[in-house]
């Protein structure tokens, strides 16, 4: 008899539910019980179904588990619930896009069809609510950075399509105006972890398009760049009102890591914090002291101000490695297919080492939009890989050519 695997995985998620009120909890416990069974019914059958990688999908999925875990052994419960869902949602979203992107039907063109919408959308939404605060810097959210951080990474997948010139008029018309929209709110935000970002992703771009062997198409790359960073630069100190938003912040910036300690505040707490963080961490270097414990357990009132610190004192190591073996794993495929030359691996590439490096000074794991990129990131990757695996499948189903040695003797007379 022939067994449906769908309604099974639905009786099981159902029986879970049922079997929760025999036991005496909280309707929240009870939730996220019922929750974790659902959702790992659907990440069974997204791996039975060969959509995604099953080792980024299970990763993830343990840490979000050890994340909610953290609860039996936190220092602190204040938020904790937000947290998690804030969390959840931001790695239900990278896994979504992901699987969405690396559809079995799926190719990089068909994905833009449906990315540019999105980022279309999400720009105008940032228009329509956002709104400048005291300082001058302009956001749709309360997190500034974190805005201006989504605003440089729409840019920069807007150049790496502009590049391509596969496009119609239309579609170069609209990335057009979607680079010249991010490009301003990533300025108007002030952040300066966004334009480091924007520097970062094109320098790392300019580097991994040295595997192309065109000199002249890597001298005209330098010669782009270095066009683009001079009128940044000059717009950024000449502008008087870009100078108010971001050039001072940066010049206080440089004058605190070249020793006047004064100059630059925020940077000094910032640091301060993440001796605190690290210092739990010596503490209670598995477990960590609990999701969001660091907010309510330190002096400061907030988070550490960096996913490495805040994670690694939070969940310890075990939930530090859970967060980032993905993101490892995705560049180090992302790089060998570089090395082989298949298209679309420079954009993930980038995207995963920027995202690693932004890490030491940026908060992301629980916001939905970052994610998106990253998700971005893991379909084109695995998009690479199953159309790399249907070539060799198809060059090793080819009859092999056999030659044979014929040797010819001559008859000793």
């Amino acid at each position: 008899m022939r067994v449906n695997k769908n309604r099974l995985l639905l009786s099981a998620v159902s029986l879970v539910a049922i079997l929760t009120y025999a036991f005496p909890m909280s309707n929240y416990i009870r939730f996220m019980i019922v929750a974790l069974a659902a959702l790992s019914a659907l990440l069974y059958h997204v791996i039975r179904i060969k959509r995604i990688s099953s080792f980024y999908v299970f990763t993830y999925t343990a840490f979000v588990t050890w994340a909610a875990m953290s609860y039996l052994w936190t220092l602190s419960a204040k938020g904790y619930r937000e947290q998690i869902f804030n969390m959840a949602v931001a790695i239900s979203i990278n896994i979504f896009v992901a699987t969405y992107s690396s559809a079995q039907e799926e190719t990089f063109e068909t994905m833009m069809r449906w990315v540019l919408p999105v980022m279309t959308i999400y720009l105008l939404e940032s228009i329509m609510v956002g709104h400048f605060n005291s300082s001058g810097r302009f956001s749709a959210s309360g997190a500034v950075n974190q805005f201006g951080i989504s605003s440089s990474y729409i840019f920069l997948i807007t150049i790496f399509l502009f590049k391509r010139k596969k496009l119609d008029r239309l579609h170069t018309w609209w990335i057009i105006g979607l680079m010249v929209v991010s490009g301003g709110l990533t300025l108007l935000s002030g952040s300066r972890k966004a334009l480091i970002n924007l520097a970062l992703f094109l320098v790392l771009v300019l580097l991994f398009e040295y595997n192309d062997k065109n000199i002249f198409k890597k001298l005209r790359n330098i010669l782009g760049i270095a066009i683009i960073v001079a009128i940044v630069l000059f717009l950024i100190l000449k502008v008087d009102f870009l100078y108010r938003l971001i050039g001072n912040r940066f010049e206080s910036l440089l004058s605190y890591y070249q020793g006047d300690v004064g100059e630059d505040l925020s940077a000094l707490r910032r640091d301060n914090m993440k001796n605190d963080a690290f210092a739990l961490f010596s503490r209670h270097p598995v477990l960590g002291i609990g999701l969001n414990a660091f907010k309510y357990t330190a002096r400061y009132g907030t988070y550490a101000h960096s996913d490495l610190y805040e994670l690694s004192c939070c969940l310890g190591a075990v939930g530090f490695i859970l967060y980032y073996l993905p993101v490892v794993v995705l560049f180090i495929m992302a790089f060998n297919q570089w090395r082989r030359n298949l298209p679309n691996a420079i954009l993930p590439l980038a995207i995963t080492l920027s995202f690693l490096i932004n890490e030491f000074s940026n908060i992301s794991y629980i916001y939905g939009i970052i994610h998106i990129f990253l998700g971005l990131a893991a379909g084109m990757v695995f998009i690479n890989q199953r159309d790399s695996a249907a070539v060799q499948k198809l060059s090793d189903a080819q009859p092999k050519k056999t030659y044979r040695l014929r040797l010819r003797f001559k008859r000793a007379r």
